[in-house]
């Protein structure tokens, strides 16, 4: 008879240690593997383990105003960017204009 528990496959082992980076990066980097260990019924020690293995960059969610999406902002930033790189463009062509009376 084997006594060794139960094994898990990579997909699960990762979708473990995803939410472990998920839940940190929504707490402050804390409590993530006690809250997947009560959330997939796994040993916390096993979790900490595939987590230490786990050699992917692990990248800080970007703050959020009070209110607003990121992915809104981005979207305006963007919008305004653009314009204001067309209001430089134009400028630009006008500056070439007049330099190129001035050169007569």
């Amino acid at each position: 008879m084997s006594t060794k528990g139960k094994r898990y496959s990579q997909e699960e082992k990762q979708e473990v240690v995803d939410y472990v980076h998920s839940y940190n990066a929504e707490h402050n980097g804390r409590g993530g593997v006690a809250n997947a260990a009560k959330h997939f019924n796994i040993t916390a020690m096993t979790i900490k383990t595939w987590v230490d293995k786990d050699t992917r960059p692990v990248i800080a969610p970007l703050a959020v105003s009070k209110g607003g999406n990121i992915f809104q902002q981005l979207g305006e930033l963007h919008t305004a960017i653009a314009e204001k790189e067309a209001e430089l463009t134009s400028l630009k062509a006008q500056f070439e204009t007049l330099k190129a009376k001035v050169d007569l």
